[in-house]
């Protein structure tokens, strides 16, 4: 079920680095799914598609361990569990909008139109997507894409942090936040996971960590596809320097008193001083 979380930020991955051929690489994830689910859907269909993705399924409030802090019958209610859900599709959406789609700069009409009416891209234009799509973009788009998935779970269990304890380091790094702060919010998480049974000050701390990690990769990674003019300006002001000879104030007054520049006003001083001693034998 983890793996589904990833899903989103896999997909926008794909549509921007292959465009329409996202689509082709979509049927061979699902035609994966469907031979490994071979030997189980080929006897139990039902029982499988069932059980192997509950989405209806209702945890035990005991074992909860982010929303401990909720009353158990909200916790219980069809409400609670729509409401996360839609929490969750908005903060993808505006992760989707704001930041996984900076490379392409695509709207919502373009991704309308690459489904409905594909078109291949340029060369040029492919290589400059892909040039944007660095590893630390794709690492922080599936690991922002996870947790947002983690922090409107309906229920997480304690196995559960083996699902992203390894991604909060490298998350945290990404924010703007002090290291100071950063090493306090991974400790409070730490601890968090480690109280059994879960607290309501225990669960709070599970959902806050996570919210403010999630705040502080938005802002931290504002700047991550801003065009660097203050440098390249800085960068042609120095070259333009170079390139430009500072030519001397006497030079300046030689070459311009002569029409022919400084080069003919020392040959005519050269041919008068020849003058000069012809005269004088």
């Amino acid at each position: 079920m983890n793996i589904l979380l990833f899903l989103p930020a896999a997909g926008v991955i794909l549509l921007q680095a292959m465009g329409p051929k996202s689509f082709r690489a979509g049927l061979y994830m699902l035609q994966v799914q469907i031979i490994l689910a071979y030997p189980f859907s080929s006897k139990f269909f039902i029982s499988y598609v069932t059980r192997a993705f509950e989405f209806n399924r209702v945890f035990i409030y005991k074992w909860t361990v982010n929303w401990r802090f909720v009353d158990e019958s909200i916790f219980l209610s069809h409400e609670f569990s729509q409401t996360l859900l839609f929490l969750q599709a908005n903060i993808l959406l505006f992760y989707c909008f704001t930041r996984w789609l900076k490379p392409s700069d695509m709207s919502v009409f373009r991704i309308i139109q690459t489904v409905i009416f594909p078109m291949p891209r340029s060369p040029g234009l492919q290589k400059a997507i892909l040039g944007k799509m660095t590893p630390e973009y794709i690492l922080k788009t599936l690991y922002t894409c996870n947790l947002i998935g983690i922090l409107c779970a309906r229920s997480l269990h304690y196995q559960f942090y083996s699902w992203f304890s390894w991604t909060l380091p490298y998350l945290l790094s990404t924010t703007n936040l002090h290291p100071l702060i950063q090493f306090v919010i991974w400790v409070a998480q730490e601890y968090s996971w480690n109280v059994f049974p879960s607290t309501k000050m225990s669960s709070a701390i599970v959902v806050s960590a996570n919210a403010l990690i999630l705040v502080g990769v938005w802002f931290g990674t504002k700047g991550d596809f801003e065009p660097q003019s203050n440098a390249n300006s800085d960068m042609a002001s120095i070259s333009v320097t170079e390139s430009s000879p500072v030519i001397p104030s006497s030079s300046r007054s030689l070459s311009n008193s002569s029409p022919g520049g400084i080069l003919p006003t020392v040959s005519n001083s050269a041919t008068s001083s020849k003058r000069d001693k012809k005269k004088r034998k």
